[in-house]
C-alpha cells in the first residue's frame, strides 16, 4: 500500500511538473501581446500615434507606413473596452501622442465583454504579457494552461507540429494573412461570416460601447491628441450578408460623435479601390498588399488633417 501511494506522488508530481513545464515554454513564446508590452519598454516616450482595434486593423494597417512614429496596438476579437484599457494602461508612455486611430466595425457597438465570449481565453493575453490586472494574477486568466486547447496548440507550434497565424512585426502588425496563403474558397466565406457576426450581435450593448467612445475620445483631448474614426473596406460577399440596419445604425453613430466632437471618420467599408487581391478572406485585407494599400491612403488622409 505504501509503494502503491509514493508511485502516485511521484507520478502526481510528474504531471504537475510536465504542465509547469509546458506552461513556462508557451511563456517564453513570442505572440503579439509580449511583442507589443516589449516595443513600450523599448519606446518609453516618443510614440505619435496609436492604431486601436480588431483584427481587421491588426492585419489591415502597417504602422511604419504612417506620417509619424506609430504602434498598433490591435488583436484578434479586440473589444472597445480594451481599446480603451490599452490606452490608459500605456498612458505613461504616451507623452507624445498626436493621433490615435479607432476602427468602427459592423460588430463594435454590439461587443459584450471578450470574457462573456466563446474567445474569453484571448484575456488571458492581456493579463500575462502585457501587465493589465483586470483579472487576479490568480484566476483562470492567469495561466495558459486554463485553455488546454488553446495550451496544446501553442505547444504544437513550439514542437514544430503546427504553424502560428498570429505572427507580426516588431510595432505591432500581423503579418500572417499574406496574399501567398489565401485559402481557396475565400470569396464564398461572407454568408458565414456575416450570419457568425450577425448572430453575435449585442444591441442592449450600444451605449455601454458609446461611452467607451466617448471615453477614448476623452482621453485624447486631455492630451491635446486626435482622435479619428475608421471604418476598413470588407468584401462584397460579406457586405450583401450583413443585417444593414446594424450597420447603418453603427455608420449613423460613428458620423454623428465625429460631428458632435468636431472628429474625422473615414468609411471604407465599400470603397471601390478594393478588388479581390487586397483580400484574404471576405472580412479582412490581406496584411501586405490590401494592408499596403489601405495604409497609404489612410496616410494621406491624415496628412490632409
Amino acid at each position: 500500500m505504501k509503494r502503491f501511494l509514493i508511485q502516485t506522488l511521484l507520478f502526481g508530481l510528474f504531471i504537475v511538473a510536465s504542465l509547469a513545464a509546458g506552461e513556462l515554454i508557451v511563456r517564453s513564446m513570442e505572440n503579439p501581446y509580449k511583442i507589443k508590452q516589449r516595443y513600450f519598454c523599448e519606446n518609453p516616450t516618443g510614440t505619435r500615434t496609436v492604431i486601436l482595434g480588431n483584427s481587421h486593423s491588426y492585419f489591415g494597417i502597417i504602422p511604419d507606413m504612417l506620417p509619424e512614429k506609430a504602434v498598433n496596438l490591435a488583436n484578434v476579437s479586440q473589444t472597445l473596452r480594451y481599446d480603451r484599457i490599452l490606452l490608459e494602461h500605456y498612458a505613461d508612455n504616451l507623452d507624445s501622442l498626436r493621433t490615435v486611430i479607432l476602427p468602427l466595425s459592423y460588430t463594435s457597438l454590439y461587443d459584450v465583454d471578450l470574457e462573456d465570449t466563446d474567445e474569453w481565453w484571448l484575456a488571458i493575453n492581456y493579463r500575462i504579457y502585457m501587465g493589465i490586472d483586470r483579472h487576479p494574477a490568480f484566476s483562470k486568466y492567469g495561466s495558459e494552461l486554463s485553455h488546454i486547447a488553446v495550451y496544446n496548440s501553442k505547444l504544437a507550434t513550439f514542437f514544430g507540429l503546427a504553424e502560428s497565424n498570429l505572427s507580426c512585426d516588431s510595432l505591432g502588425h500581423g503579418t500572417s494573412y499574406s496574399l501567398d496563403r489565401k485559402y481557396e474558397g475565400w470569396e464564398e466565406t461572407g454568408p458565414e461570416f456575416a450570419r457568425r457576426h450577425t448572430a453575435g450581435l449585442h444591441p442592449e450593448m450600444e451605449a455601454r460601447n458609446i461611452a467607451e467612445i466617448d471615453r477614448i475620445a476623452d482621453f485624447c483631448r486631455e492630451r491635446g491628441a486626435r482622435l479619428v474614426l475608421v471604418t476598413l473596406p470588407e468584401f462584397e460577399s460579406y457586405r450583401a450578408n450583413v443585417d444593414m440596419a446594424r450597420l447603418d445604425r453603427m455608420r449613423f453613430v460613428a458620423d454623428s460623435i465625429s460631428t458632435s466632437r468636431g472628429l474625422k471618420y473615414l468609411d471604407f467599408y465599400a470603397d471601390p479601390r478594393f478588388g479581390k487581391d487586397d483580400f484574404y478572406d471576405s472580412d479582412h485585407l490581406t496584411s501586405d498588399l490590401g494592408a499596403t494599400k489601405f495604409t497609404r491612403i489612410l496616410a494621406e488622409e491624415l496628412r490632409a488633417k
